[in-house]
């Protein structure tokens, strides 16, 4: 009897799947796809997630369906491998994500996975049935990694560095999502709410096949040190959706991977750079600005986009060295857009200079 009342309720709550199967192939961005908290690598190459679905009826054992995805770009699809960090390899299963649209302003995607847990199964079977379950948007989010404490207690500091002070802790199995990386640290959010830097050695690897990340080491005194060369640069809001990274022109792709290519193009990323925190500032001043710089904003963030994919093409250890000031970049881009709970460090300390 259980088992049938669990299947009604989430047949019900996902409703039928063929209609919205019709929907085009969308590009990947960040955000929460219903139950799947998703984040989309800038380079738009993998895909992090973490799906939690909990039914807890009155007087019956409750239903948990948990699992985490790591995904690989194959074609347009992603090829994921799911896993409940902590269980055995064994238990470890691969399957499919692909994002869809059927409007622009409600993307979704397509999961389907090869195995199912009971509880899974019993609360959304089209998981691993058909076409798959298709999961609407429900909330955009900044962050390009979805990643899970491992230590019993891990400690939040306010800078990456191990003797910088602390701003709480976090438990094993708590779901943070990455909005910056520097060598050995992430800086992250729960409940997008910022929390600060955490050791990346902290958090399980994103298969049961990955080794652990190294400790992280002593930074420079601010969050502005040079990160991992081996970090992608963050990306732009899910609410705004980016061209993928292998979209670039015939043309820029055929130049050659010379020192005069990299010198113009980070010099045009550090003018980018200047002119987001000026609009940001302008907005600050007179939010309803916001309306006229809107055509302007979206350009800059387009060519934000091909720059550090060309950077990438260049250069990548270039790429990786400019990630912590194109962040900066990109935060400043999205208040222009609208108010947000996450803002560059430099807007934040012009914002307390004004209070003053």
């Amino acid at each position: 009897m259980k088992k049938l009342l669990l299947l009604a309720l989430a047949m019900g709550a996902y409703g039928a799947d063929g209609a919205k199967a019709q929907a085009q192939a969308n590009l990947p961005v960040s955000g929460i796809y219903q139950k799947l908290t998703l984040g989309v690598d800038p380079s738009q190459e993998f895909v992090t997630g973490f799906y939690e679905d909990i039914y807890e009826p009155p007087n019956l054992a409750s239903s948990e369906c948990r699992f985490y995805i790591y995904g690989k770009k194959s074609g347009d699809k992603y090829s994921v491998t799911a896993w409940l960090p902590g269980e055995k390899k064994s238990k470890a299963t691969s399957g499919q994500l692909t994002f869809y649209t059927a409007n622009p302003n409600y993307p979704s995607v397509l999961l389907k996975l090869d195995t199912l847990s009971r509880d899974c199964l019993q609360l959304n079977p089209k998981l691993t049935k058909g076409e798959g379950a298709l999961l609407d948007k429900s909330k955009g989010g900044s962050w390009t990694e979805v990643r899970i404490v491992q230590n019993p207690k891990s400690q939040y500091f306010q800078v990456p560095d191990p003797v910088a002070p602390t701003r709480g802790s976090a438990k094993r199995g708590t779901v943070l999502t990455v909005t910056a990386r520097q060598a050995g640290w992430a800086q992250v959010q729960s409940d997008q709410k910022p929390k600060g830097w955490i050791p990346a050695a902290d958090l399980y690897p994103r298969t049961p096949e990955e080794a652990p990340e190294p400790a992280g080491t002593v930074a420079a005194e601010a969050p502005k040190a040079v990160p991992s060369q081996k970090t992608p640069a963050p990306a732009i809001s899910a609410k705004q959706p980016t061209p993928a990274a292998a979209s670039a022109s015939p043309a820029t792709s055929s130049l050659p991977a010379s020192s005069e290519s990299k010198s113009s193009l980070l010099k045009r990323l550090q003018s980018l750079n200047a002119e987001a925190l000026d609009m940001a500032l302008q907005v600050l001043k007179d939010p309803s600005d916001r309306a006229s710089l809107a055509d302007k904003r979206v350009g800059m963030e387009k060519e934000l986009n091909a720059l550090l994919s060309r950077l990438n093409q260049v250069d990548p250890a270039a790429y990786g060295l400019e990630s912590s000031g194109i962040f900066e970049t990109f935060l400043d881009l999205q208040y222009v857009k609208q108010d947000q709970q996450v803002l560059s460090l430099r807007l934040k300390a012009r914002m307390r200079d004004l209070s003053k």
